[in-house]
């Protein structure tokens, strides 16, 4: 943070920080201790100030220093010290490139730089003399290559923020895009001929270039080039450059350069995005599994690695083109995205099949890199090919049958139907490459159908199910990535932009808003028309068809992108305020943006609270309900932020306590037709309960209870559920149960300030009285876990009223004692229940209860002597009653034991487990068993006492 806040000022206030320079020195001798984003962080720093805009003075000293901690770090041997000098290269390539252009327009693309030599004495050569000693540095490292030109690739995309006037030296870049350019299509660029290598046969698939308005006067040859993707990877060269992993990094940096020069556009190298690919031939027959079942294991993972290879290739040349707006270009992009998305579900049985051994080719190289990347064997180099080659037409009859061609018997091709997982896009085994920012351009821009399988002729005209998914799913990823920081545990330090500064993210996505919207409402019309021909019969199977389980999966989706963006945790702040009005209006219909812009935040909150609470109905899903509470909940905080505290808050509130209510009576259904159920399910659920039962008042409590007390009972028949809760069965019940325990103290906690002296009573009173119902109900559903939470929360009301209800018997006492003998008796209940609670559990030995017992044993008899002194005091000793409790297990039968105490027998403490076995109550799975509670009210060492003495007496 403090990193962040420094150069934050430097780039804001870059000519005071410059005074200062040489104070920042000492930072470089503790770069070493730094993590590989905050190196990136401090490099950035302290790079911009050693080489700062032009006008300001350079610290030549800050130079020299920053210049030998980088190459002291390039030749380490230590890996993590080598990235951090990539990194610091980049930064100070980074900033000796930016200086402060001719205004005059100049057209970039006319400007050729021939060699290094050629570039004007300067700051530009300086940059690019150190991409040259950087790259001799690194040049034998496949995963230094890669994590360089992934980092080039990122410093060169940063956004001007307006707060400095340099930008990047155009000599320079030109200089750079022509040698990375050439590189790349050296390397990776193919014109081979078909040919079989490890048994595998390759040949040319998924070209989708072709001549037409667009590329009449491209050279034909240029339209049958191919990526070398799986040549590279069963026949690997000896050149770290021209290594398979580097591909996907160096056409990253080759985009990136080249819409520097070309002011945005990638014309000039359009027929990368539709070039073939040599490919498996195998991939596209219809016994593809078989083939690959017959494949040794060293081939089923050289298969594998070159699709993954290729589903990154994809992913990189789609990013890349994604924000192109020439019609042939965004029709092949959209042709390549259904590709992309049909080779990820071909995948997938493949990975089913794969040798357990087998691991993804990584993606990002800051952290995680396989060692696969080093241990790669390389054979010798072949000469590259180029651009403008002659093609040759491929020879099939000439390629000589070897005898590995005979030893592959396929078997009967048997009819397997990938399983689609409709919750869940990819396994745990399927790492790609993530998607850059660019690809939100397709959902603002492109129309969308209601057709998970496009017609010929929609085929690069239109967004389907399918690519609609694929889209709000990326776009989720990086959301919950930028807005809950929440993104695995092996992209902690990833080169991702939008962690870096997620409210250039935000903004990003703001013109999709309406998009979104507009699918989201023609989503909710054809699941609200499909309810209708179903008479609203959430079981009927047509609801769970694969067209329209696409359907739900995008509404949910949709639904959740809102949620996710408006959970960002600087609404709140007041320079956000412009962004979030500007948000609000989007999602009103266009003919009102115009009249709405006058309304405040809170106006245009409440007119967007109303507009999603009517999706309810349409939310066919337990993930996609939460997720529409979770968004009508932000809405509120956000609309409640502004110091606003008028009755529609109160009223939506309350709207959103109804909600809860309404979708914890339906029953859910999983996409397969099968009720929904399992530890996912129950979280929802939880969710679901504390929304519900938050700031409800005591008679809706009570009125629950009577509700739940004439149903429970059903619950001790096996796999059935409650009438009015139909989700909830015995083995998740105590979510629900919890719920109301916590719900009854916190009502109470909050109320016990109340003024009137009857009053107060009566909230005694009626805690007590929603107490014994909460005993039937743990009488007649017997359950360990509910045993342990009506233990907890019942000790907690005792406290309470230890601390804060002794006032109120103490000002009923004289006026009414009879009134107080009731409450007396109908606390007796739950006390009585308590001991025979304990003295079950002693017998059964259910340790998460036994710890419990010194505490309410002291709690309890510190009760009954506060009582009995008050009652006493006022002369009231027939409304007291005390005798020897007969210890009984919860059946009534009676206990033998040599002691009538809540804990007999010598070194019953030693019984007592430590807290470790405290579990999370929010997950319950089918199989729960006797599951510890949560230990905040556990007692200490120093409340376990007289172990000894009986004193097993009640009320």
């Amino acid at each position: 943070m403090a990193l962040e806040l420094l150069r934050e000022l430097q780039r804001k206030s870059a000519k005071d920080v410059q005074n200062c320079a040489t104070l920042l020195i000492p930072m470089l001798d503790r770069i070493s201790d730094l993590t590989l984003t905050q190196t990136r962080v401090a490099m950035d720093l302290l790079c911009h100030v050693a080489f700062p805009d032009p006008k300001l003075s350079a610290c030549l000293q800050l130079q020299e220093q920053v210049d030998m901690v980088v190459k002291k770090q390039l030749i380490n041997s230590t890996d993590n010290i080598k990235k951090q000098g990539i990194i610091g290269c980049v930064q100070l390539i980074d900033a000796m490139a930016r200086i402060e252009n001719d205004p005059v327009e100049h057209d970039d693309s006319l400007t050729s730089v021939e060699n290094v030599d050629s570039l004007p004495d300067g700051r530009g050569k300086m940059a690019a003399n150190l991409i040259i000693r950087t790259e001799s540095s690194i040049g034998n490292s496949v995963e230094s290559l890669a994590l360089f030109y992934e980092e080039l690739a990122m410093v060169f995309n940063q956004r001007n923020d307006g707060t400095s006037a340099c930008d990047l030296d155009y000599r320079f870049i030109a200089w750079a895009c022509d040698v990375v350019t050439f590189r790349f299509q050296a390397s990776f660029v193919t014109e081979d001929v078909q040919e079989t290598i490890k048994g595998i046969k390759l040949e040319y698939q998924m070209n989708i270039n072709e001549l037409d308005d667009t590329n009449a006067n491209t050279e034909s040859d240029v339209l049958n080039i191919g990526i070398n993707i799986s040549k590279l990877v069963l026949s690997p060269k000896a050149k770290a450059c021209e290594s398979i992993y580097v591909l996907a990094p160096l056409f990253n940096c080759v985009r990136v350069l080249y819409k520097h020069r070309h002011h945005d556009s990638l014309e000039g190298i359009n027929a990368l995005l539709g070039c073939a690919i040599v490919l498996p031939s195998f991939f596209e027959d219809n016994n593809y599994l078989a083939v690959f079942d017959n494949f040794e294991a060293e081939q089923q993972k050289d298969v594998l690695s070159i699709y993954f290879h290729t589903v990154n290739w994809m992913r990189v040349s789609i990013s890349a083109f994604a924000s192109q707006r020439d019609p042939a270009t965004r029709r092949r992009v959209l042709s390549r995205l259904g590709e992309l998305i049909r080779i990820e579900q071909r995948i997938k049985p493949l990975l089913a099949r794969a040798p357990t051994d087998f691991v993804a080719p990584p993606y990002q190289f800051l952290t995680n890199a396989k060692h696969t990347v080093m241990n790669q064997k390389r054979q010798g180099a072949k000469p590259a090919a180029k651009f403008n080659a002659t093609a040759t037409e491929p020879d099939l009859t000439g390629n000589q049958t070897s005898i590995v061609d005979f030893t592959i018997k396929v078997g009967a091709c048997k009819s397997v139907k990938t399983k689609i997982d409709f919750e869940q896009m990819y396994g745990p085994r399927e790492r790609y490459r993530p998607m850059e920012v660019e690809i939100i351009m397709l959902l603002v821009e492109q129309k969308f159908v209601l057709n998970h399988q496009l017609e010929k002729e929609q085929v690069g005209e239109y967004l389907g199910l399918l690519e609609l998914r694929f889209l709000l799913e990326d776009t989720v990823q990086k959301l919950e990535a930028a807005v809950l920081r929440q993104q695995d545990s092996s992209d902690a330090d990833s080169f991702r932009p939008h962690l870096a500064k997620p409210e250039d993210f935000i903004c990003d996505l703001l013109p999709c808003l309406h998009e979104v919207n507009d699918h989201l409402i023609t989503l909710a019309e054809a699941i609200d028309k499909e309810l209708t021909k179903v008479n609203n019969v959430y079981s009927n199977l047509d609801l769970f068809k694969e067209q329209f389980n696409y359907i739900k999966t995008c509404f949910g989706l949709c639904v959740r992108l809102f949620a996710l963006y408006f959970a960002w945790s600087e609404w709140t702040d007041k320079s956000q305020a412009e962004l979030l009005h500007k948000s609000l209006v989007k999602l009103q219909p266009k003919a009102q943006w115009k009249r709405l812009e006058k309304q405040t935040v809170p106006q245009l909150a409440t007119l967007t609270f109303q507009y999603f609470l009517k999706y309810e109905k349409s939310a066919l899903n337990l993930s996609t309900a939460v997720h529409l509470y979770r968004l009508l909940r932000s809405l509120l905080k956000v609309g409640s932020s502004q110091n606003d505290a008028s009755q529609p808050r109160f009223q939506q509130a309350e709207e959103l306590r109804l909600l809860c209510g309404k979708l914890l009576r339906r029953k859910w259904f999983h996409y397969s037709g099968s009720l929904d159920k399992g530890g996912q399910c129950n979280i929802y659920l939880d969710e679901l309960v504390k929304g519900f039962l938050k700031k409800s008042t005591s008679e809706s409590q009570s009125e629950l209870l009577s509700e739940l007390v004439k149903q429970c009972s059903i619950l001790n028949t096996k796999d059935k559920a409650l009438t009015s809760f139909p989700n909830f069965k015995k083995a998740n019940f105590p979510l629900l149960f919890r719920g109301l325990c916590e719900v009854l103290i916190h009502s109470l906690s909050g109320q016990v300030s109340v003024d009137s002296r009857g009053g107060r009573l009566n909230l005694w009173e009626s805690t007590v009285e929603l107490l014994n119902g909460l005993l039937i109900i743990v009488q007649q559903v017997e359950q360990p876990r509910n045993f342990g939470l009506f233990l907890k929360h019942s000790l907690l009301f005792l406290k309470l009223l230890l601390q804060r209800g002794m006032s109120a018997l103490e000002a009923i006492v004289r006026d009414d004692p009879e009134r107080l003998t009731r409450f007396l008796h109908e606390l007796q209940k739950v006390t009585r229940f308590l001991h025979q609670l304990c003295c079950h559990s002693k017998s059964i030995k259910i340790t998460a209860i036994i710890s419990y017992i010194p505490s309410l044993r002291e709690t309890i008899e510190t009760l009954v002597f506060r009582v009995k002194a008050l009652l006493a005091a006022n002369n009231c000793h027939s409304a007291f009653h005390m005798g020897n409790m007969i210890n009984r297990d919860l059946h009534g039968d009676s206990i033998i034991t040599p002691s009538s105490s809540f804990v007999g027998g010598e070194n019953s403490d030693e019984e007592i487990p430590a807290d470790d076995t405290s579990v999370d109550e929010t997950v319950l799975g089918d199989d729960m068993g006797i599951t510890a509670v949560s230990v905040s009210t556990r007692p200490s060492d120093g409340s376990r006492r007289s172990k000894s003495s009986s004193r097993s007496k009640c009320f």
